[in-house]
């Protein structure tokens, strides 16, 4: 059932993108990995700038 209803939102979506839009050039896997950034920032899944700096400066 959530795979359907997800399906149902994302034609929603895709309906409302003109179709000269980059959004219909770009593969499926792209379009799902943006979707899952959407809704990581709909549930406040983020990290800031700060905290990305801080963790890059262990590697180097």
């Amino acid at each position: 059932m959530k795979n359907k209803s997800k399906n149902k939102k994302e034609k929603n979506n895709q309906a409302s993108i003109p179709s000269s839009d980059w959004w219909h050039e770009i593969t499926e896997e792209e379009k799902a990995a943006i979707e899952r950034g959407l809704e990581d920032v709909k549930n406040n899944k983020l990290i800031s700038h700060e905290e990305v700096l801080k963790e890059i400066k262990k590697w180097l």
